[in-house]
């Protein structure tokens, strides 16, 4: 279905917003699960994530937010088996990200830049659950340099299994590829400070 200049730019344009309303809603209940989990441990059992939906409003995270989430219609058992992709009874960091990567959000693209080590907010969370994603990595088989390696394109509403693009959705793509590769390439001069040729 071909869509004109405007139009894609209009569908880009909201695409993003809905976006940044994904990734701010992840980041709020983020935080409040690291506030709900009681024994610092590295996964959140059901009374845990319980413990942080009754913060709902209490908090940053807002009934808003766990719409944005789980749907309209949400609650403690569905949640908790929506997230806990293995069932063993407790949701990890690596359950976690593969979440919000279904939900469409690009948590490589999201995290790069956030390298602090001491948490003092938000930001210092996010660099900290950067981290704990890529020990998790390692668990499944990628190393630390996988990550320094992989360039993350967010290709926005086209899914990686639509085979039927117009010309423009092709372009559309490309494009992101592009920003995604400069994305890229800024964060590895700055983390590796290669030399001049």
């Amino acid at each position: 279905m071909y869509l004109g200049s405007a139009e894609v730019e209009q569908k880009k344009k909201a695409l993003d917003e809905y976006h940044d309303k994904l990734f701010a809603a992840f980041s709020e209940f983020l935080k409040v699960l690291s506030d709900s989990n009681l024994d610092k441990n590295s996964v959140i059992d059901r009374n845990e994530l319980s413990k942080a939906l009754e913060m709902t409003d209490q908090s940053t995270f807002t009934t808003e937010h766990a719409r944005t989430l789980f749907g309209e219609q949400y609650d403690l058992s569905t949640i908790f088996d929506l997230l806990d992709a293995n069932g063993d009874g407790k949701i990890n960091y690596y359950e976690l990200i593969t979440f919000a990567q279904k939900r469409g959000i690009d948590v490589q693209s999201r995290f790069t830049g956030y390298d602090r080590t001491e948490i003092t907010g938000i930001g210092g969370f996010l660099g900290s659950m950067m981290e704990s994603m890529t020990m998790n990595l390692q668990r499944i088989g990628f190393t630390a340099n996988d990550v320094d390696r992989t360039i993350g394109v967010d290709v926005g509403y086209i899914g990686s299994l639509d085979m039927d693009l117009t010309p423009e959705d092709n372009l559309y793509a490309v494009k992101q590829g592009m920003v995604g590769t400069l994305r890229y390439l800024r964060y590895y001069v700055k983390k590796f400070n290669p030399p001049v040729k």
